[in-house]
């Protein structure tokens, strides 16, 4: 009786470990894939291309910046404000030059052109007036009063 005790014991462990083993087969290529999702998502993570754009963007306007002329100094006779121009009111942008703003700022600026889009239509006009405004400014620092904006408006 003993001897028949310990065979059905043998026996239902040969089967309990054959049953788990068979577990873990199956489970193997489970395992495998979610190795194989969190790579995915470690890759992605290490896509780093939005980013290099906006340093890029920003060493740009840091060279733009730094190379432009240096002011005079100051004197009583001269005037740091530029000869009186007219502001351009926002109302007043024409469409053909709003469309003109925004190819440059896409081509040039990427990342803030991304942030000028999910501006409202009257913070959009508000950002190419203050673009027109600066037409005293040559060329990508002009964009510099408008960037600022973008940012002010995103933020609000």
């Amino acid at each position: 009786m003993q001897q028949m005790y310990l065979s059905l014991i043998t026996r239902s462990t040969r089967y309990l470990l054959s049953g788990a083993l068979a577990i873990f087969a199956l489970s193997y290529p489970a395992v495998s894939t979610a190795d194989n999702y969190l790579d995915s998502i470690e890759a992605e993570a290490e896509n780093t291309t939005v980013l290099q754009k906006a340093q890029k963007e920003q060493e740009k306007l840091k060279r733009i910046t730094s190379s432009a002329p240096a002011k005079k100094p100051q004197t009583k006779t001269s005037s740091p404000i530029a000869p009186a121009q007219k502001k351009v009111a926002a109302k007043d942008i024409s469409e053909k030059f709003a469309k003109k703003f925004e190819t440059g700022l896409f081509q040039e600026f990427p990342g803030n052109y991304a942030v000028y889009t999910s501006l409202s239509e009257e913070d959009k006009r508000e950002v190419v007036a203050a673009y027109k405004n600066a037409g005293n400014l040559k060329g990508l620092v002009r964009y510099g009063p408008s960037l600022t904006l973008i940012l002010k408006l995103a933020s609000k």
